[in-house]
């Protein structure tokens, strides 16, 4: 939503900013003491924790804000896409600038040129495809410092980049910047599309905007985890570093609506079908999109004390032998256009369309040995299980019109262990 309003809308965000202390559907809880599989070296954690000093967070956030206004096509949003481009080579990261040309949302109706720069820490396991993606936002509106959004979660990239090169781990893990997102998340966008065709593996995705604002001591070790469907053993590593670690956090959690409208880049990679985890800063910001958004807007103590939690998270990701079980449709894929179970052309969207016969097809991308059955279902409706890999079916005949199509993963025990749906208009006149 933040991404997506018009800049006239900015005092009606404050205004609900103010009301609540974490975006809709967050609620206060304790989570569960961990179960996902994984051991992590503790000294191993600490150490990467301990780099990110104070004095480096200060330094990367003091610069970011000496380029703003960072909005994107200008001037200074070139120079702080450079500046992430030095620090990530300087770390020893292989670095990749995607540059783009996308056409803004309705509230600003034009062109825009940008670039994302990501930084990739490459694996120990040549065998290994999965990755683990961190990002955040560098570029601003028009008229701010942009200090906490997001010069905040831009800083918690970069540190995390510092410590995080400097040890070796079992799976990629790439840092991103984006520009674009005041716009319509149109970097977010990009990249999202991009690794999709490229069929990445991606873990999933953390999403850093706005994590340095905490007036009060409550506030100020509190911290806003708001997860797709099948990412929600994620939060269970972060109250695992959080433990050992003794930083002292409590979660507010909720849940990302893959149908709603996103509030950041997150939601980029929710529209592809990738989990997400977006990270928050547990108060409003009445500053944000304005030039109260200065370096005296964020709190380093706090700051520092998350960007520290996320790196730590990052390394106990990274370093997993296996990862619980995705299913992910791979045919129909987004924006495929279908003619007799065939694929036609690739469109630039993310509904299908299928005209004539279609299989569905499923796929684990992991933990695909826990899977017992896979139901298939169009809308809400149970069409049938397979039992046996790969999981297929054919959809039923003389369907027309916009339908859901929605698989689910089973264990042996009935128990669910993950989902995942595309969208598609169909047009299929043959009757059985």
């Amino acid at each position: 939503m933040k991404a997506r309003h018009h800049q006239h809308f900015t005092l009606l965000l404050i205004l609900l900013f103010l009301l609540t202390s974490l975006p809709p559907n967050f609620h206060s809880q304790q989570i569960k003491e961990n179960t996902t599989n994984f051991q992590a070296n503790e000294e191993k954690i600490t150490q990467i924790m301990d780099l990110i000093t104070l004095d480096l967070l200060e330094e990367y956030l003091s610069t970011l804000v000496g380029f703003a206004p960072r909005a994107t096509g200008t001037y200074g949003c070139q120079q702080t896409a450079d500046y992430l481009k030095t620090q990530f080579q300087t770390n020893g990261l292989e670095v990749w600038v995607q540059d783009y040309t996308a056409f803004g949302n309705r509230w600003h109706p034009r062109l825009y040129k940008g670039q994302n720069v990501e930084g990739t820490i490459r694996g120990t396991q040549p065998e290994s495809e999965s990755c683990i993606i961190f990002n955040a936002h560098y570029d601003t509106v028009e008229e701010t410092w942009g200090a906490n959004d997001d010069g905040s979660g831009t800083a918690a990239v970069l540190a995390a980049a510092y410590a995080l090169s400097q040890y070796e781990f079992k799976h990629d893990i790439k840092l991103v910047g984006f520009s674009g997102e005041e716009f319509g998340l149109l970097g977010s966008q990009a990249y999202a599309k991009t690794i999709h065709h490229q069929s990445k593996d991606i873990v999933v995705e953390l999403n850093a905007d706005m994590i340095g604002k905490a007036t009060s001591a409550e506030t100020g070790r509190q911290m806003g985890l708001s997860m797709t469907e099948d990412s929600t053993w994620v939060p269970e590593i972060f109250t695992w570093v959080n433990q050992t670690q003794n930083m002292g956090f409590s979660f507010g959690l909720g849940t990302t609506d893959r149908d709603g409208r996103g509030w950041s880049d997150y939601f980029s990679f929710c529209e592809y079908g990738y989990e997400t985890v977006s990270i928050w800063q547990s108060e409003g910001d009445e500053y944000m999109h304005s030039w109260g958004d200065d370096l005296t807007n964020v709190n380093m103590s706090y700051l520092l004390n998350m960007t520290r939690l996320i790196a730590g998270t990052l390394a106990v990701l990274a370093d997993m032998e296996e990862f619980p079980t995705q299913i992910r449709i791979r045919s129909p894929s987004y924006g495929g256009v279908y003619f007799e179970n065939r694929l036609l052309k690739q469109k630039d969207c993310f509904k299908a369309l299928i005209i004539d016969d279609i299989w569905v097809w499923a796929e684990a991308i992991h933990g695909e040995e826990n899977i017992d059955y896979v139901e298939f279902y169009r809308d809400n409706r149970l069409l049938g299980i397979d039992e046996e890999a790969p999981y297929k079916y054919e959809m039923e005949r003389f369907l027309i019109g916009n339908h859901r199509i929605t698989v689910k993963a089973y264990d042996e025990e009935g128990q669910l262990l993950s989902t995942d749906f595309h969208d598609a208009f169909f047009f299929n006149l043959i009757r059985n």
